[in-house]
């Protein structure tokens, strides 16, 4: 299982609901970067998007990713790390408390829509031939570059082809229950289901956390479900 005491889970999701409603829902910090076969810290992550990125269907990405040995666990390895470094770039820009630019601010969610995409592909094509097992011992952050890319994305159809991964995930101890359950519920949400978790809360009129109720079946379902996956009720 990967780990994520270090990271908090925080109210970073890009869930469309209203301001008024005050959602909060949940993101990771980043973690210790390791060393690895390529020096990742210093790798060009925006140069690769940007060589990569002219429309959705770039013939360089295809390339790219053709090349991609799934057959090989280090490449593998490299490619899910690049893919977590590359979703948190601009993540952190666009969420710091100095960042009070307007046009920055345009230019981070840009940016990292940009970096989305080319994740989405990457991921998709590994999971597609290898699926979300821990057979290679993946390094930490190459489990959450998949976690990050599915829950960050925005494509309804992109998060429920990935279910079943998620699944297998869960089931062969990779994901936590708590990290099962943020995801799960936003694959649900995001797909116009209710949530199955209560993951997805807003700050009631006593300030504090209420689930989100537009969002969910009941408290009683949401904490039955929680049971069966061995986490806590919700009061």
């Amino acid at each position: 299982m990967f780990k994520i005491p270090k990271i908090l889970i925080v109210a970073f999701l890009l869930f469309d609901c209203s301001a008024e409603e005050n959602i909060q829902t949940p993101d990771q910090n980043v973690s210790t970067l390791e060393q690895s076969p390529i020096n990742i810290k210093y790798y060009d992550f925006q140069k690769e998007a940007n060589d990569f990125i002219t429309d959705n269907t770039s013939d360089t990405l295809t390339y790219y990713i053709d090349q991609i040995d799934v057959k090989e666990c280090v490449s593998i390895d490299v490619e899910l790390r690049k893919v977590y470094k590359r979703d948190q770039q601009y993540r952190d820009s666009i969420h710091s408390p100095l960042n009070d630019n307007p046009e920055k601010a345009r230019y981070f969610r840009q940016m990292m829509k940009k970096n989305d995409r080319v994740n989405e592909m990457i991921v998709r094509h590994i999971l597609g031939a290898v699926g979300w097992t821990d057979s290679c011992s993946l390094n930490d952050e190459a489990h959450l570059g998949i976690w990050h890319t599915i829950l960050h994305s925005n494509n309804v159809d992109f998060k429920a082809e990935n279910l079943k991964y998620v699944e297998t995930a869960f089931k062969d101890s990779i994901l936590s229950a708590t990290e099962y359950a943020y995801i799960i519920d936003d694959i649900y949400v995001k797909s116009g289901k209710k949530q199955k978790y209560g993951t997805f809360s807003r700050i009631g009129k006593k300030l504090t956390r209420e689930v989100n109720k537009r969002v969910s079946s009941g408290i009683d379902s949401i904490n039955l479900e929680r049971k069966l996956i061995g986490l806590e009720r919700i009061e």
